[in-house]
């Protein structure tokens, strides 16, 4: 389970860069970061580093709570769907 959300998150985050250097569309590229961002949270947490496992604790707690962390990946998967992208739709 932690292989896959890492892939995922990997994945979601190369689409999210190559949606960024799309300047014509504010929109999109904002949802870009949002989607850099987000991706890296999942990344570090999943990775369960131990310098980080305390911040992401007391800063996102959200993520430790199974029906909260079920909302933040469909959020996730609603970013990815919005690039309209092969890669965005298989970050999905």
């Amino acid at each position: 389970m932690r292989v896959g959300n890492i892939v995922a998150a990997g994945i979601l985050i190369c689409a999210s860069v190559g949606n960024i250097w799309k300047i014509f569309n504010l929109s999109r590229m904002v949802l870009a970061g949002y989607g850099v961002c987000f991706g890296m949270l999942l990344c570090c947490l999943e990775l369960n580093l131990s310098f980080l496992r305390v911040r992401i604790a007391s800063s996102f707690g959200f993520l430790y709570n199974p029906l909260l962390r079920l909302m933040f990946s469909l959020l996730l998967g609603s970013i990815a769907w919005s690039f309209q992208t092969v890669l965005g739709t298989i970050a999905c």
